[in-house]
């Protein structure tokens, strides 16, 4: 028979119980498997001010010279305004060693096109539309071997950036690859997560393959509802985005109209702003140059038109109101306009802040001036607006469907 057991041994017993549960009286757990060790980080390496001064590094690689360097490119605009006409007008320049948006000759390598949002009949009758001004007329339709298209493509977290890699492995004289868009490629954001750092880490993961192989990746983005002073805060998501970019180009039309504004800027990009003209003919994008000095040359136009017209003496007032500038900003624009047209001598100031034509002046003390000079300003004119692609009428611009 045994004995009963003291109040000392109990105790001692519970001690050793508490000690194997980690002190809570509760079974012990076993202990988790250890994960996998992280990957070390990558070896930190420092130069002088000096030494790098002496360094010889080569120039950014271009897809197309001051618009596309080689790393992450977005191009943005608002839904249907031509952003992927644009992004395959520019694919097949490459690919074909073409002209990239009717100006700018690019020098020749592999695309890789991934049209997310598009059907093989839609990109068939695109290409047909945009080759006869690139290469059918020279029947050399081998180089578009050089292009390759994907409709379906695995997002960026389940394998599509390596898929990416792979293709570059495989072609490496490759210059520009095309992802529209990037809503069917980027990772979902994950609920309760800082949109900041989602944004920028998917952007500079895609960035970091762009620089380790040295090509131009164009990323095809929307813009927000709203429009905004900067083009930069048009771009919809968070700054993380624009941040990780190493070229931002904005794309900006007006409803309804043919001309269009593409705003350029980025880390090795001189900020600047074109002047776009669509052809609907040959469904393309074509750059007319400085977007300031055509809008001023567009407007110059409307003005001198406006005294055409009315063939009368007309204050800066009046041609506001038949240009139909209301707001102060407009009509302080008429009047400086109208200002300097007189100092050029395409108007001609009368006095009491009111102009006419050169050689229409209204009033016979003011004649001499012979209808030659009158005519031959205005048609000068109206010949430049039409050559810099202004359309007097605000007509609507046909883009075929699927813009």
């Amino acid at each position: 028979m045994n004995r009963p057991k003291t109040t000392a041994e109990i105790m001692r017993e519970r001690d050793r119980d508490r000690d194997r549960s980690g002190g809570n009286g509760r079974k012990a757990k076993t202990p988790a498997k250890e994960d996998t060790p992280p990957e070390p980080p990558p070896p930190v390496e420092t130069f002088t001010a000096a030494e790098l001064l002496a360094m010889d590094l080569p120039e950014p690689k271009w897809a197309v010279e001051g618009l596309l360097p080689e790393g992450l490119n977005l191009l943005a605009g608002k839904p249907k305004l031509g952003k992927s006409w644009a992004a395959l007008n520019i694919g097949l320049a490459v690919a074909t060693g073409g002209v990239a948006l009717g100006k700018v000759d690019v020098e020749a390598g592999d695309v890789l096109y991934l049209a997310l949002e598009d059907t093989k009949r839609r990109l068939k009758k695109r290409i047909e539309l945009l080759l006869p001004g690139e290469v059918l007329h020279t029947g050399e339709l081998v180089r578009l071997g050089r292009l390759t298209l994907a409709r379906v493509w695995p997002r960026q977290d389940r394998g599509g950036l390596e898929a990416i890699a792979e293709w570059l492995d495989a072609h490496p004289e490759a210059r520009l690859i095309v992802i529209d868009t990037w809503q069917k490629f980027r990772p979902p954001k994950l609920r309760g997560g800082n949109d900041y750092e989602q944004d920028y880490e998917h952007a500079a993961a895609v960035k970091a393959v762009a620089d380790k192989y040295g090509v131009a990746i164009l990323v095809l983005h929307h813009c927000r509802k709203g429009g905004a002073e900067d083009p930069l805060e048009e771009v919809s998501g968070t700054l993380g985005l624009t941040g990780a970019a190493d070229g931002i180009l904005v794309l900006r039309r007006e409803r309804g109209q043919c001309d269009a504004s593409l705003h350029v800027t980025g880390r090795d990009i001189e900020e600047e702003e074109f002047a776009l003209q669509w052809d609907p003919a040959r469904a393309l994008w074509t750059i007319l140059g400085d977007a300031d000095a055509f809008r001023l040359s567009k407007e110059r136009a409307e003005v001198l038109k406006v005294y055409s017209l009315e063939a009368r003496p007309l204050g800066p007032a009046d041609v506001a109101k038949l240009l139909g500038r209301t707001t102060k900003q407009e009509k302080d624009a008429v009047r400086r306009l109208v200002w300097k047209l007189g100092e050029t001598g395409h108007l001609l100031p009368l006095g009491g802040g009111m102009y006419s034509l050169s050689g229409h002046s209204g009033h016979t003390s003011h004649g001499g001036h012979g209808s030659n000079s009158g005519n031959g300003a205005v048609t000068g004119c109206d010949r430049e607006g039409k050559e810099g692609g202004h359309r007097d009428e605000d007509i609507g611009c046909p883009f075929p469907r699927g813009v």
